[in-house]
């Protein structure tokens, strides 16, 4: 008896890996259009769960950004899923974010803003960044964003030092990111060093290149 069972788990395992495998090459292969759509969707969805009443994203806002992500986990479907929320250091919420991750260098990030709507899609050849519904371009591996003429319009340095990566914008430093990995992370631990004024369309920049370094980047 407790031989079958153990057969019978044994074959009902490597079913749902094959289940699974084959899965994985219909999203890889097809990349999946819709359901590409159709998880955006869900994520969009899981983000305005917890969007409660976002202050706007001004300048002094922005500059108190909170290092420290309140996040959970979701149960769904066989990929790993998360919602959650980026504060300010005085805990208002500024960012709320839905995240997918498929592996295999595969994930999808909806987030919003009071007054924006920021939408990642990791593919092998970087991750695709849209704001508002415009096409920002590509952010690559080394964390610089290049627009669809291949020009460089932000970049995250990792060049300095480990505990803070230069913020640029084109070629000009507008401040310095905390590593979101520092061990000495807390609630009140700004995410920024030395912000400079920005514009909305800079601090857009800005944010999306963090969402990026703290939800996406391995």
């Amino acid at each position: 008896m407790i031989r079958n069972l153990i057969i019978a788990m044994v074959v009902l395992g490597g079913f749902g890996f094959i289940v699974f495998q084959i899965y994985q090459f219909l999203f890889n292969v097809g990349g999946s259009r819709s359901k590409v759509a159709k998880d955006k969707a869900e994520l969009k969805q899981l983000a305005k769960e917890i969007t409660q009443q976002l202050a706007p994203l001004t300048k002094e806002e922005l500059s108190l950004l909170s290092s420290k992500l309140k996040s959970s986990r979701i149960t769904k479907g066989m990929y790993y899923t998360e919602k959650g929320l980026m504060m300010s250091i005085f805990e208002e919420p500024l960012v709320s974010y839905g995240y997918r991750n498929y592996g295999r260098g595969k994930s999808l990030l909806v987030a919003n803003t009071a007054n924006g709507l920021f939408e990642f899609e990791e593919k092998k050849e970087g991750v695709h960044l849209s704001i508002n519904g415009f096409n920002q371009g590509i952010i690559d591996s080394s964390g610089e964003l290049y627009d669809k003429q291949g020009n460089k319009i932000a970049e995250l340095d990792f060049k300095t030092n480990d505990d803070y990566r230069d913020l640029k914008i084109g070629n000009n430093k507008v401040g310095s990111l905390l590593d979101p990995e520092n061990e000495k992370i807390t609630d009140n631990t700004r995410a920024y060093l030395e912000l400079k004024d920005l514009d909305e369309h800079e601090r857009n920049l800005v944010l999306a290149i963090t969402m990026y370094d703290s939800l996406i980047r391995e």
